[in-house]
């Protein structure tokens, strides 16, 4: 790379120029009258001394000239460099009399996806491709004066339709009627730094969410437990039995506290990493069996049962965390005998081909097992099934159900650590279905 556009032959001659004039100067000055005794030189010395200094100070100027010249193109490559290379768009956006583009750095292709020429030759495209609201705040932006020097953040569509953030910084120049002529902007795009801030907000408000529900479900048994024993001990029950029957219904609402903490510790840990599960490489169809017998004596004391088989795949594997998924398994069963009466009955079902009629679809059916858990019982409304899994969500019709309102949480977060997806359908007074996915290996 050149450090200068002044080619070194034409430097040299400037600086030879120089040189010799100097030297030349010098000896004139210093050595003519010891040269040429006795000749009458002063009208030589005169017209030779003006040519001289004249040639000197040519050469002078010419050497100054020469090495501003190479700082000023010195320091415009290294603008050029700067603009050429940076990620971030630098333009030059002209205000009068209509807004036009005479200056965008590469990025722009980088940023947006489209070509600087797109722009030049149509100074609306980068408007158009700004989705409103943001498009009548960034003209806004630019056409008043009073915002223009200063940043604005806005939504733009790229070319592939993916939508970015970004944020301009821009300043304003004036013309000679103080009319708002052109702006000098660096255009950047923030969209992973919107999404850290997204995520931050979302977690914020998720926290305090959790705190207000965590203080509610605490303060529910606590408060019973409280005024219970706040009879014992004032002495105001009749009878000894009415004594036992209080220390039974403290002792009640002291286990669903401790589950309560149980849960949400648990919750906690998985969702932070901090559980380490134990894989092992389980035949699929035998481990969907095992759950069933060793569930099937809590599930014949409250309903009949049944089991639907719809793959002929029955050799797949799956690497699981045995013990993990039996807690899932139970929780979820526990979760359908809880909205079920006497006459209830579990469908259990085991499948690697997923029905047209299920919501989500997966890339590869084959490469996943699906199993199903449908019971007959008091159903979810269309309203209230995307909450399910949330913690410390309650149905409107369950609210009389013991639980500590995080099991389905909890069973989310131990498929979603398995690489495997949960979900429910519903229907109010009919049933609900509750179906897993887990990948084969």
């Amino acid at each position: 790379m050149q450090d200068n556009f002044i080619s070194k032959p034409s430097k040299d001659i400037v600086f030879d120029i120089t040189a010799w004039a100097f030297i030349i100067w010098g000896i004139h000055k210093g050595f003519y009258d010891f040269v040429t005794p006795g000749y009458d030189s002063s009208t030589w010395n005169y017209i030779s001394s003006i040519l001289l200094t004249n040639i000197l100070n040519i050469s002078l100027v010419l050497t100054y000239s020469a090495q501003n010249n190479n700082e000023i193109r010195k320091s415009e490559n290294l603008y050029r460099l700067l603009t050429e290379n940076s990620k971030d768009i630098i333009a030059n956006i002209k205000l009068y009399p209509e807004i036009r583009y005479l200056y965008l750095s590469p990025a722009i292709q980088y940023v947006t996806g489209f070509e600087a020429p797109d722009f030049y030759n149509d100074p609306k495209l980068f408007s158009e491709i700004i989705p409103e609201p943001d498009r009548t705040q960034y003209f806004d932006y630019l056409l008043n004066s009073s915002n223009s020097d200063g940043i604005f953040l806005f939504r733009l569509s790229r070319k592939d339709k993916k939508e970015i953030w970004l944020e301009q910084h821009s300043t304003i120049f004036y013309d000679e009627n103080h009319n708002p002529a052109y702006i000098e902007a660096i255009i950047r795009d923030v969209t992973a730094r919107k999404r850290v801030e997204e995520r931050l907000f979302n977690s914020e408000s998720s926290r305090k969410k959790l705190i207000a529900n965590i203080s509610h479900e605490l303060n529910t048994p606590i408060t019973s437990i409280i005024g219970y024993l706040s009879i014992i001990q004032d002495n105001l029950l009749s009878s000894p039995a009415n004594y036992l029957e209080y220390i039974k219904i403290c002792m009640d609402k002291s286990l669903t506290l401790k589950a309560l903490i149980q849960d949400l510790f648990e919750l906690s840990k998985l969702e932070s990493g901090q559980i380490r599960f134990h894989y092992a490489k389980i035949n699929a169809y035998e481990f969907f069996q095992e759950m069933i017998s060793k569930l099937s004596i809590d599930i014949k004391k409250s309903c009949t049962w049944d089991i639907q088989i719809t793959s002929s795949h029955l050799k797949d594997f799956i690497l699981i965390d045995k013990m993990r998924m039996e807690q899932v398994f139970r929780n979820l069963i526990n979760n359908s005998l809880n909205h079920m009466d006497s006459a209830g009955h579990i469908v259990f079902s085991y499948g690697n081909k997923k029905g047209a009629e299920l919501p989500y679809r997966i890339k590869d059916d084959d490469s996943y097992i699906i199993i199903g858990i449908k019971d007959n019982g008091t159903g979810i409304s269309p309203e209230e099934l995307p909450n399910i899994f949330d913690r410390f969500y309650r149905c409107s019709n369950s609210s009389s159900i013991k639980g500590t309102g995080l099991g389905l949480s909890i069973c989310k977060e131990i498929i979603t650590i398995h690489n495997g997806i949960i979900w429910a359908e519903s229907i109010e007074t009919v049933g609900t279905t509750l179906y897993i996915t887990l990948p084969v290996i």
